[in-house]
């Protein structure tokens, strides 16, 4: 499905990504592990075209990503969910939801689009119509997460679903994950509860300073020493 090939990207002098190569099978969990710098939120922003590829090819199916401006990424049926939520805080949760749906012409779709993330995610139903600033930082993201799938997307973007969440939330959120891709969503995910990453995804890739140390079966990668001091506290 996604195929990522020999990516780099700088900025300026500064090489965040050196010439990663992975890729995500369809209706997989993936998930993207590292420390802060590693190049994590990078790599979900050169796959969004959010960011200018140094060198490198990004192929979606067949369709090479490279010179594809964002608005046609997502066009292709990838969403993005950015790192910090990203409401629209002077709109109601209705309209986030609704703004997801910008490129769907098909009103039955979007409506059971709706459906689904009220079935998802019971809270916004509930605060429609108040206005996403007024939502918790939970609540914000759970918006985050149904404003993508109201794009009918086919593969999504995860950065950091659980930054700033209380344990509970953060259990919920990926119960919620693996729902939505037991519905046949595939999903990419930055994580840096290193655990929760491990519980849900197939496979991993562990970045450091811009380049794959290692990737594999996540359990496989869950029993390596090394991860295991460096990401699961021993």
């Amino acid at each position: 499905m996604l195929s990522v090939n020999n990516l780099h990207v700088y900025y300026g002098g500064i090489k965040a990504l050196q010439g990663i190569n992975f890729e995500v099978k369809e209706k997989e969990i993936v998930a993207l592990i590292g420390a802060n710098g590693a190049g994590k939120t990078t790599t979900l922003k050169a796959i969004s075209r959010l960011v200018t590829l140094t060198t490198g090819d990004i192929f979606f199916y067949e369709i090479n990503l490279k010179k594809l401006p964002p608005h046609k990424v997502s066009a292709l049926g990838i969403a993005h969910v950015p790192e910090g939520r990203r409401v629209f805080a002077n709109l109601t949760v209705l309209e986030n939801l609704e703004l997801g749906a910008y490129l769907c012409k098909d009103k039955k779709k979007i409506k059971t689009n709706l459906e689904f993330v009220f079935s998802l995610f019971p809270r916004l139903r509930e605060r429609c119509k108040q206005l996403a600033g007024t939502l918790s930082g939970g609540e914000q993201q759970m918006l985050a997460i149904g404003r993508a799938l109201m794009s009918d997307a086919r593969l999504l973007l995860l950065d950091e679903p659980s930054m700033g969440l209380a344990p509970l939330l953060v259990q919920e959120i990926f119960r919620v994950l693996r729902k939505i891709n037991e519905e046949g969503k595939t999903l990419l995910l930055v994580e840096q509860n290193a655990n929760m990453a491990f519980s849900i995804s197939h496979r991993v890739y562990v970045l450091e300073t811009g380049k794959i140390l290692m990737s594999g079966p996540s359990q496989e990668i869950a029993r390596n020493e090394q991860v295991r001091k460096a990401y699961l506290g021993g």
